[in-house]
């Protein structure tokens, strides 16, 4: 996608994201456990669906090759964990991703906290 749409790719990428969030949402997370994890503090919750994700991480590998990018190119991920803690733990929920495989890091890492929204088309958040 990068390659065919450069100019669209980083949008298109996110609003995947969002859309698969919203799957995952929909049809993977149990109504029941979405409802504790809105009544839990948000630390808790927080800490449980980083687990939760965590276990399932082979649902989120493999966007890149390393090298690719001079910068976090990894909008999808991004995206998808907004979805998620967004819904799930703070309606405001920023995600950043401030390490990328695709730019030589070691690996993709995400940062989340509360507070304002991230701007996902380019994981900065918004002015």
């Amino acid at each position: 996608m990068r390659a065919a749409l450069p100019a669209r790719a980083d949008a298109l990428l996110a609003a995947a994201g969002l859309a698969v969030g919203d799957y995952i949402l929909a049809h993977r997370i149990p109504p029941l456990a979405q409802r504790v994890l809105r009544l839990l503090p948000a630390a808790l919750s927080a800490r449980l669906l980083a687990r939760a994700i965590a276990r399932h991480a082979w649902t989120f590998a493999g966007s890149l090759l390393p090298g690719a990018c001079d910068h976090p190119a990894c909008h999808w991920h991004a995206a998808v964990f907004a979805r998620l803690y967004q819904r799930l733990v703070w309606p405001d929920a920023a995600v950043t991703e401030t390490h990328c495989a695709a730019r030589g890091d070691a690996t993709c890492r995400f940062v989340i906290v509360p507070g304002r929204k991230a701007a996902i088309r380019d994981n900065a958040p918004l002015a």
